[in-house]
């Protein structure tokens, strides 16, 4: 018969015929210990722990990268408000100025303006630093100055920010500091006093060739002095039996010939051009012109001439005054040509202590001398008069009160027949040879240090203008308008 074998049991297999709440539990996979055995015994697990070493200086940094955005974003903010409170500070340092300059002075006015401009700067910073000062410790300083006319304000600060992720590099602090500077100049008032030697000697010509034309002139025109044909210096009134004076015939006649105080008249009109053209066409005006002439004042007998009284732009009387300018009165025997003492002293005298430039009534005073730096004396020297060179001691007071520049219309050697072969010209070789050497000194003493600046020498007409040019030259940007 044949053997029925029953099938073996398979512990996998669940019997079917015990109840299900009485069956084992089926194993799903394996248990938490045996987990993190595995774990332990597995090298692969290095790459968890590598993250986890590198997890901690990687949020580091990021953090840090965004805390130093957030770092530059505030200190932004302080250098915007200390560009703010640099602005502040001059401003408000000059409106003090121009409003208080008629009622205070000197380093009383400078001190009050610059207290004004720190305590404005002071707000100023504050305003624009907001809640920036109330995350950590910022200390600003205000530095304020004055000179001349010039302003400087200087703001600087300190600050300390607490940084968060940069304990995590051994940085619990970030110090830093920042700075912003500004300047003005304030508008300069300057008031322009020029003042002309019109003696006669003023009438000679311009240049060499101008004394030339005049020699040939008066020789055609039998114009001589004292018998010596061609006088050209020394001879300007009319002699006996004469129609006309040397200068009578370099204007009267064709062409017409320069002499010096032509030329002094031309210089003066342009630099009053000059200072039109630095104040521009608009705005108020800032510079005053006045004209005068060493001769004596017929309406006044004063030894000042007033041609033209300071004026404002556009200078259309002193430009008119200059074109007409005329050599002073003459006598016969030569007294009365200039007096430096009487001319100086006067105008000294008339002129209103120097200012600091703020307003139009604490103006800078600034006075042009134009001369041959000779004058005529009472003696009994070369025919009848006596001549001596300026005194520099006559312009100490107007020094006081004003910057002096002083242009020298040089004497050029004139000779007797204008040839040099011939020798000096008498006249010259016996009134101004002898003092020649003292003239340019003295002209330098009376002048404004440094003389590089204030003291200019003109050989011959062109260069009289050239020489006015370079003494206003460096008062133009002083004299600029402000809009």
């Amino acid at each position: 018969m044949s053997r029925r074998f029953a099938p073996k049991a398979d512990a996998s297999i669940e019997p079917t015929n015990v109840p299900r709440e009485e069956r084992a539990p089926r194993k799903t996979g394996m248990g938490m210990m045996d987990w993190l055995n595995r774990f332990r015994r597995d090298t692969g697990a290095n790459v968890i722990m590598l993250f986890g070493l590198f997890a901690l200086p990687t949020i580091g940094i990021v953090g840090a990268g965004l805390e130093y955005g957030r770092f530059n974003i505030l200190r932004g903010r302080l250098d915007t408000a200390a560009d703010a409170a640099a602005i502040a500070a001059i401003a408000t340092a000059r409106d003090f100025i121009t409003q208080n300059a008629g009622s205070q002075s000197g380093s009383a006015l400078t001190d009050a303006a610059i207290a004004a401009g720190k305590a404005q700067a002071a707000k100023a910073f504050a305003a624009n630093a907001g809640s920036v000062t109330r995350l950590f410790a910022v200390t600003p300083s205000i530095d304020l100055t004055r000179n001349g006319q010039g302003i400087g304000g200087q703001v600087k600060y300190a600050a300390i920010y607490p940084s968060t992720f940069g304990k995590l590099f051994g940085y619990s602090t970030w110090p830093f500091s920042g700075k912003a500077t500004s300047t003005l100049t304030l508008t300069t008032y300057i008031n322009y006093h020029i003042i002309v030697d019109t003696s006669q000697s003023m009438g000679i010509g311009s240049t060499p060739a101008d004394m030339q034309a005049l020699f040939d002139r008066v020789v055609k025109y039998n114009n001589g002095f004292g018998g010596e044909p061609g006088c050209v210096f020394a001879c300007h009134v009319k002699a006996p039996g004469q129609t006309y004076t040397n200068e009578d015939l370099a204007r009267n006649y064709l062409p017409k010939i320069t002499l010096r105080i032509n030329s002094a008249a031309g210089a003066v009109q342009t630099i009053v051009n000059q200072a039109l053209a630095s104040q521009g066409s608009s705005g108020q005006n800032t510079i005053k012109f006045a004209l005068y002439a060493m001769q004596q004042d017929p309406a006044t007998g004063i030894a000042l001439r007033t041609l033209a009284a300071p004026e404002n732009a556009p200078f259309s009387k002193v430009a008119a005054a200059a074109s007409v300018m005329e050599l002073g009165n003459n006598t016969q025997d030569g007294i009365g040509d200039s007096n430096f003492s009487a001319s100086i002293g006067a105008f000294t005298n008339s002129l209103a202590p120097q200012g600091d430039g703020s307003t139009a009534d604490l103006a800078l005073n600034y006075v042009f001398i134009i001369t041959d730096g000779v004058q005529d004396v009472p003696g009994g020297c070369y025919t009848g008069h006596c001549v001596t060179a300026l005194d520099p001691a006559i312009c100490t007071p107007l020094k006081a009160k004003a910057n002096v520049g002083v242009l020298y219309t040089t004497y050029n050697p004139i000779y007797k027949d204008n040839m040099i072969s011939k020798g000096y010209e008498a006249n010259y070789n016996n009134l101004v040879s002898p003092i020649a050497s003292m003239i340019a000194p003295n002209l330098q003493a009376c002048a404004t240090q440094p003389t590089s600046q204030y003291y200019f020498e003109a050989t011959d007409g062109p260069a009289i203008t050239t020489g006015m040019q370079k003494l206003f030259a460096p008062t133009s940007q002083l004299a600029r308008l402000r809009p």
